[in-house]
């Protein structure tokens, strides 16, 4: 099959992509767009990007977050990040996942998270991996209880990941691993667990060897794209991230990958809408 390209040149030097594209994981509610959303997500249409998925970080944040969702149209996710788990006090916790069940149970939200384990940011200031743990199991039984995916953000931890889905027993509706920084070798234990792979802007960087082995091996049915915008911008871009930056990130995946850039479009956005319900 022909190899179809994206890459038509947009407002500020942008790639237009001529086909649909879902960004499954980009902060919009983060400070670093509050000036300029509409001009963001214009951009972001014009290149391409139809959908977006938003994942909450902490309960500060939850009620900003649902307003920017609603008001832009967006996809929403609510949860708690390993790099604000250590703002939920012990005597808290309770009260925190009630509310947060409150905010999930409402209908709105396609899934739980961003949640997860970061073992290296534990040295700058992040709580405890066995902090991060009880609280990452808490949402873990809460997409088991609502039925809902769970988006889970896992660096240098990935073997006590497993061990606890392994423990918690199924997810009904399995997850994604969001900017998936795990070897090829633990795809398949992944998966047996209902779990999707994302990839953004990290795999076009030259030294993220292991992402690109692990792009190449992930099925074309568990693959998502995402910006992790404002974060993880791609090597050509030396300030923040941006949601239009998908069109492009998409064809550099599309060519390691060695598909047609419309195929890997069409896949990415379809096992979106399988994964999220939409």
């Amino acid at each position: 099959m022909r190899q179809i390209l994206i890459g038509r040149r947009a407002e500020g030097g942008l790639w237009q992509s001529a086909f649909v594209l879902f960004d499954t994981h980009c902060h919009f509610d983060f400070d670093e767009f509050a000036c300029g959303r509409e001009a963001f997500l214009r951009r972001a249409g014009e290149c391409g990007i139809t959908k977006m998925l938003v994942p909450g970080v902490s309960p500060g944040c939850w009620e900003r977050q649902a307003r920017v969702v609603l008001e832009c149209r967006l996809y929403g996710a609510f949860g708690i990040h390993p790099f604000w788990a250590h703002e939920v006090n012990v005597s808290d916790l309770d009260a925190v996942m009630q509310r947060l069940e409150g905010v999930l149970a409402e209908g709105s939200a396609v899934a739980v998270g961003e949640c997860g384990l970061d073992r290296a940011r534990v040295s700058r200031g992040a709580a405890p991996l066995e902090w991060q743990a009880t609280i990452l199991e808490r949402q873990l039984r809460l997409a088991q209880s609502l039925r809902l995916p769970v988006i889970l953000h896992c660096v240098r931890a990935h073997g006590r990941l497993l061990r606890i889905l392994d423990e918690l027993g199924p997810l009904p509706r399995g997850g994604v691993l969001h900017a998936y920084s795990g070897s090829a070798e633990l795809i398949a234990r992944y998966v047996a667990h209902g779990m999707y792979f994302g990839f953004g802007g990290a795999v076009t960087r030259p030294a993220f060897e292991r992402a690109k082995e692990s792009l190449s091996r992930v099925p074309a049915d568990r693959l998502l794209l995402e910006t992790d915008a404002p974060d993880q911008s791609p090597a050509w871009l030396d300030g923040p991230n941006q949601p239009a930056e998908l069109a492009r990130i998409a064809e550099v995946i599309a060519e390691q990958r060695g598909v047609p850039s419309d195929v890997l479009a069409a896949q990415t956005t379809e096992n979106a809408a399988r994964l999220f319900g939409l």
